[in-house]
């Protein structure tokens, strides 16, 4: 029986990929129109290889520390790498880095159902959230959608020094909702941090599948698919059910 529920927050709860993808394709419209002698397919390709690799680099020191207090200079770090790369000033990398920000931040939303969600499940279940990223832009991303007031523990990676999937930070919000693995459900859309990570020590997952990926072979199998939090309560009957749940192996 489902006692507790953690909830990982971007992808799952609000839309972040979406704000991101706005805010490249705004601001590379920008770059060349204040540089046309650019071409803007290298440019794309030259940002995008270049932000592939600080995502590899903040798995490791000097960068990690940037990445997990401050997420301005992290996409100042992109941006100046970008820039470089044509010869162009310094200043202006840094101004298009916070016009990107500026941007990003305009388009980010919750997903539609999200809220409604968390207010009813709230209202019957202890919940928490656990989320990687910076500190400062997590700590804004829950503030700037209104949801801190449905969780009893809220655990961000840049604050804390860890996150997903260390075993440890699962626990810690285990033992804040006072419920075992085994009663826990956790939801997110990261097959690695919120089905995986979270299915070692023994937790239910719900797979939150929007775009409907099929599941790779090698991969972890979650215990549920859903493709919107409206299914979340179907979810929650089927662990209830005598008969237990049924594991979904593809959506």
């Amino acid at each position: 029986m489902i006692r507790a529920i953690i909830f990982d927050l971007d992808d799952t709860l609000c839309d972040y990929i979406g704000s991101v993808q706005a805010a490249r394709e705004l601001v590379l419209d920008q770059i060349i129109e204040r540089y046309p002698h650019l071409d803007r397919g290298a440019v794309e390709r030259a940002s995008e290889d270049i932000f592939r690799d600080i995502s590899q680099e903040i798995l490791e020191m000097p960068l990690r520390a940037i990445y997990l207090k401050d997420v301005r200079a992290l996409n100042r770090e992109g941006f100046l790498r970008l820039f470089r790369r044509y010869a162009l000033p310094d200043p202006d990398a840094c101004a298009f880095a916070e016009r990107y920000e500026t941007l990003r931040r305009s388009h980010f939303q919750c997903f539609p159902e999200a809220k409604s969600a968390l207010r009813t499940l709230a209202a019957r279940y202890p919940l928490g959230l656990i989320t990687n990223g910076p500190a400062d832009n997590q700590a804004w991303e829950i503030e700037f959608l209104k949801i801190a007031p449905y969780f009893k523990i809220i655990l961000i990676e840049g604050q804390l020094g860890f996150g997903k999937p260390e075993e440890r930070i699962y626990r810690l919000a285990l033992s804040a909702l006072g419920a075992d693995p085994g009663e826990t459900l956790f939801v997110g859309n990261s097959l690695l941090h919120d089905i995986q990570g979270p299915q070692i020590i023994g937790m239910k997952t719900a797979w939150v599948n929007r775009c409907r990926e099929p599941l790779h072979d090698q991969g972890p199998v979650p215990d549920h698919v859903v493709s919107s939090l409206e299914e979340i309560e179907g979810v929650l009957e089927e662990e209830q059910s005598p008969s237990g749940p049924r594991r979904n192996q593809t959506e």
